[in-house]
Formats: structure tokens, sequence, C-alpha cells
């Protein structure tokens, strides 16, 4: 009784609260009053995986805490918590796919030019359409994806001029292909000047599908920055509010909701069954839960995240990067930018380094690239080097000293790219964290270091350093040039910063390492 009173009772309270919450506001805001301006690939994933990961840890971790552990698994609450965040996250997911097909209804309109009455539809039955075929306008774009970036997507869009006299409503369609990213740059150039030339040539005798149902509006998405990217390079408006995009659909309105919303039941059901399961399988420490009863905080991995992003903590220098890092990430994913697969135009516009815009003099961004990631994933495997190294050094180093040296490094290595990357869009903090590994390299060997610690923050090098050159070697979308650029940085300023002040550095370190 006790485990589904503190543990899977919470948990049923939070799903519940959580599920009906985000899809009830997501219903007002975004569906009937059109308020948000985050992209449907957001909405619909992004932020379920994010919120369901807030509730699960903030509001399971402490009752999840007072179960016993065992000599062979000390984080089994984490294990539960993880399990917590599946389950609520699922059903949550499935919900948003189910309540955006069936929020919105099929409206009969005369012309196009009734669009306007109706801002926050998107399904139409337009009886009277006339598209002027011979003006049109294209854009295309490329992003990978896949585990190890294997995949390389090509996308196409074009959009034909609708006879409107408001001059603003646009047919559009949009095309795709795959291919092995780890193909040759050769065959990639090839296959895709051929994607690309093969799609323009059949503009020319473009016309609607055969059997057309219906109409829908093209809603925030990927989808539609490549349409008014196309608009934007022809010199039209791009303001949303003010262009209609259509899209012809093929089959009858009644199949656009993808499933049953039994669906959602279910997800959640087997969810909840699978958790309760988990939550029975475990013994309760008393003591732990006297500990929970009486309010006492415990110690776990989430106080330690708090302490290493805490800007006036112990490892301010560390949390002030760590911050900037995350807040420019999730900006870019608030205002449209897709959180596991951005494209290279939307890394660009976020200030993303390459050949091209060195030689047109933008050199802001070889500072503004070290903070833009190219999704989540990319973010996250940054996190981790750059809190490890930068904590590491704000033991010893002078708060200016660090991160100046953290800028200067990424810097010098995006640099490096774009000597050597000629069609490569840079983003990341990689190089600059490896310039700190450099330093860090560095002290290790001219003994700034307690020698009882050294061979510890070799291992620790060898690791993450190692595999991070491995990887970027062995898989394509690394950006070897800044990594070994960042690293050379790094090494000459730790050998600089020696040579000025080694006795200071070798005192802070015995200090803080004693």
């Amino acid at each position: 009784m006790l485990k589904l009173r503190y543990v899977y009772l919470r948990y049923i309270l939070i799903s519940v609260a959580t599920l009906s919450t985000y899809t009830g506001l997501r219903r007002i805001f975004d569906f009937q009053l059109g308020l948000l301006s985050l992209k449907d690939e957001a909405l619909d994933l992004f932020f379920p995986l994010f919120i369901a990961y807030l509730v699960s840890y903030l509001g399971l971790r402490r009752p999840l805490k007072i179960y016993k552990t065992s000599n062979r698994s000390n984080n089994r609450h984490e294990n539960n918590a993880m399990l917590a965040w599946l389950a609520i996250s699922c059903p949550l997911i499935v919900s948003q796919f189910y309540v955006k097909a069936a929020a919105f209804e099929l409206v009969p309109i005369q012309d196009v030019s009734e669009l306007r009455d109706f801002p926050q539809e998107k399904n139409f039955e337009i009886k009277n359409i006339s598209v002027d075929w011979n003006t049109y306008h294209y854009s295309y774009s490329t992003n990978t994806t896949g585990k190890h970036n294997e995949t390389l997507n090509l996308y196409f869009y074009s959009v034909f001029k609708v006879d409107d006299s408001y001059g603003n409503v646009w047919y559009a369609k949009h095309f795709r292909k795959s291919m092995n990213n780890r193909s040759s740059q050769e065959k990639k150039n090839r296959i895709y000047n051929e994607f690309i030339n093969s799609k323009a040539r059949s503009l020319r005798n473009a016309g609607f599908p055969s059997e057309i149902e219906y109409f829908s509006k093209v809603r925030n998405s990927d989808e539609l920055d490549g349409y008014k990217s196309a608009l934007s390079k022809a010199g039209y408006s791009i303001d949303s509010k003010k262009v209609y995009i259509l899209e012809a659909e093929t089959e009858i309105f009644e199949s656009r909701i993808p499933f049953n919303p039994i669906l959602i039941v279910v997800a959640y059901g087997v969810g909840s069954v699978i958790f309760l399961a988990a939550t029975l399988a475990l013994e309760i420490d008393r003591e732990k839960l006297k500990i929970y009863l009486c309010g006492d905080k415990f110690e776990d991995n989430f106080n330690l995240i708090g302490i290493y992003l805490n800007p006036f903590g112990q490892y301010k220098e560390a949390a002030i990067l760590l911050n900037l890092n995350i807040l420019i990430f999730f900006a870019m994913v608030c205002l449209g930018v897709d959180p596991l697969y951005p494209s290279v135009n939307q890394l660009s516009e976020w200030g993303g380094s390459s050949r091209d815009t060195f030689e047109g003099r933008e050199y802001w961004r070889l500072f503004s690239y070290m903070f833009v990631h190219g999704g989540f994933m990319h973010l996250a495997n940054n996190l981790v080097g750059l809190g490890l190294s930068a904590s590491l050094l704000s033991q010893i180093m002078n708060p200016v000293r660090l991160i100046c040296s953290y800028l200067a490094c990424g810097v010098i290595a995006g640099l490096v790219s774009v000597k050597f990357n000629e069609n490569v869009i840079t983003v990341g903090a990689s190089g600059a964290i490896f310039g700190l590994v450099g330093i860090i390299i560095l002290f290790n060997l001219m003994s700034i270091f307690p020698k009882y610690i050294s061979k510890t923050i070799w291992i620790m090098l060898g690791i993450y350093g190692g595999l991070s050159l491995l990887m970027g070697f062995l898989l394509p979308g690394v950006d070897n040039a800044a990594h070994v650029g960042g690293l050379l940085a790094g090494s000459i300023i730790g050998f600089g910063l020696v040579m000025y002040n080694g006795d200071d550095l070798k005192k802070n370190a015995d200090r803080e390492f004693d």
C-alpha cells in the first residue's frame, strides 16, 4: 500500500494532469486562437518529450528515492524515473497527432478570396481555383538524419501563383529524396544535382493531381519554411499570416485522422501497467521513507546537475557557458527550428559559419557558430564535454581567462574549418571544447595538476577526446578540422598560460584538489 500511496498515485496524478493540460492548452492557443508561432514538429515531439521529462523527474524523483538499492544497482530510482518519462511521453506524443488532425473541419468556400474569412482553419473545399502554371518559384535544402548522420535527405520545394486579386495565395508541392551520406562526395554531388535539375524541369509541365479531395493550408513547419524560402528568393513577402500556401490532398477527408483515439488510452494504459509492475517489484527502505516524509533532501544526480548550471555556484564559468548553449538552443526551437534535424538553411540563419559567409566578411559568425547546435543530440553531447572540461579548469583558472580562452579556441577552430571545408556549415561548441581539452593536456603534461589525479585526467581525456576524434573520422557530418584546430589552439594557449602564470595555477590546483 505504501508503494501505491507514495509513488504510483503520484504518478497517476502527474501523468493525467500533464496529458490533459498540455493537450488542452495546445488545442486552445494553437489550433483555435493561432497564438503559438512554434513549428508542428516541436509541438508534436520535442515539447512533449521535454515536458514529460520535467514532470517525471521533478514530480517523482523524491518519492522514487524511498526504494532500497542493491550492491549491483544504486540507481533504481533513476531507472524508474526514466520509465515514468517514457510512460508519460508516449501517450502525450500520440495524442498530439490525433488532436492536430481532428481539430480542423472541412470548410467549403467558393474561391480563394474567402480564405481570409477563416484565418484559423486548415482544410478547404474550394469550388473555383485557377493556377498560373507558368509563374513558379522553387528552393531546395538538405539535412542529415540517423543515429550517426548516415542518411542525407534532399528537399525540393515549389510554389505556383494562384489567380487571386490579393496576390498572396500559392499552390505548393514538395519532393524528398534520401541517399547514403557515406557515399563519396563526388557521388553525392552528382545525385544532388540530378535531383534538383529533374524537379526543376518537371515544373514546366506541372498541374493538379488527377483526383483532388480538398486543399490544406500549410501550417508552421519545415515545409512552410521551404516554401517561404522559394518566395523570399523571388522577392515576395513571407509573412505567414498574410500568405496562404495550399497543398492538394488526394485522400478522402475522413481518412485524415491517422488512428482511432482509443490508441491514446491503450498507450497510456500499457505505460501505466509497466510502471505499476516496476513500482511493486521494488522494496521500500524505511529509513529513506522517514527522510521523505520529513521533507529532507536526498542527494541525487538532479542536485548535481543544478550545481553545474548555477552561475553563482562552484563552477560559475562552466555554468555560464552551459546555460548560454542551452538558452540559445531553446530559443531556436521556440522560433521554429527543428529540434532533432535542423536544415542547413536554419543553421545558417542562426549563425552557422562557412567559407562562403567568411568570404562575405560575416566574421561575427566565427563567434556565433559555437553556440548554435545541429539538433538535441548534438547539444547533449557537447554539454557533457563542456561540463567536464570547463568545470575542471574553473577551479584553477581566472574566470575571465577561462571564458576568453574558450572563445579564442572556438574562433581558431572556426577559421581552420573555413580553411579546410568548402561546402560545410560549421556549428557547435566542440571546437572550443577541444580547445579546453588542449589546455588540460598541457596543464597535465607540465605538472599543474597534482600527480594523484593526473592519471584520472588522462583516462577522462582519452575516453572523451579519443572517441570524439575516432567518431569524427568514421562518421559523416563531423567537422574534424574544427576539432583538431581547437585542440592545437588550446595546447598553445595552455602553454602560454603556464609560462605566464604557472606558479599560481599550480597553487590553485594543489589547493582545490587537496
